[in-house]
């Protein structure tokens, strides 16, 4: 078994995949790992149900997949700044039985 010679190449991850790392970390929230992983399948999730939209009339839904993204992460953006791990804990924590 021969070794395996190489080089990283900077185009290797080109703007869409910087793109889609930067809208992971955000939809997950920023400022820890374990809201950059739940970006990650948030993303993930988003994408393949967006993409999978059906056609209204000759307008392919499915087809503008970037546009449905763009337009959650806004809302996320402007909802819930903290991210949807943001969201979580918020939720979370209204669910507790308050103690006094």
């Amino acid at each position: 078994m021969g070794a395996q010679t190489g080089f990283v190449n900077p185009e290797l991850m080109g703007f869409h995949m910087s793109a889609h790392a930067i809208m992971m970390v955000i939809l997950g929230g920023m400022g820890n790992f374990a809201g950059a992983i739940l970006g990650a399948f948030a993303f993930e999730f988003l994408l393949d149900e967006f993409k999978g939209l059906p056609a209204i009339g000759k307008f392919e839904t499915g087809k503008h997949w970037q546009l449905w993204m763009g337009l959650f992460i806004v809302l996320v953006v402007a909802f819930a700044p903290r991210g949807l791990l943001g969201l979580l804990e918020r939720v979370l924590r209204r669910k507790e039985p308050h103690r006094d």
